[in-house]
């Protein structure tokens, strides 16, 4: 959602290339590959720009590492979000119920 919104439209080649630098997929049998957050908002500025990528590795770097502390594996941040999300369907639901009687 967040490239779609920096983009203005959806790239699925932006999306992957994303996913791919911060969550590389080992080669079977191979040793753990290592996430450099530098080097993958380097390659990111030249989708997002210099100052979307940065604010963009930032934001998702911080949310990987409270994930990593999270139980459940699903950042803070992201819970709170669907929270308030959910919070506001059930209100406009009832809005509409209350609208009908």
């Amino acid at each position: 959602q967040r490239i779609t919104k920096i983009l203005g439209f959806e790239d699925e080649i932006v999306q992957s290339t994303a996913v791919n630098l911060f969550l590389p997929t080992p080669l079977e049998d191979g040793p753990p590959v290592e996430v450099d957050p530098r080097k993958a908002q380097i390659d990111l500025a030249g989708f997002l720009g210099d100052a979307e990528a940065a604010k963009f590795a930032a934001d998702l770097w911080e949310m990987l590492l409270d994930a990593q502390d999270s139980a459940a594996g699903i950042p803070g941040k992201l819970v709170e979000e669907k929270k308030k999300e959910l919070a506001m369907a059930k209100e406009q639901q009832q809005l509409q119920s209350q609208q009908q009687q």
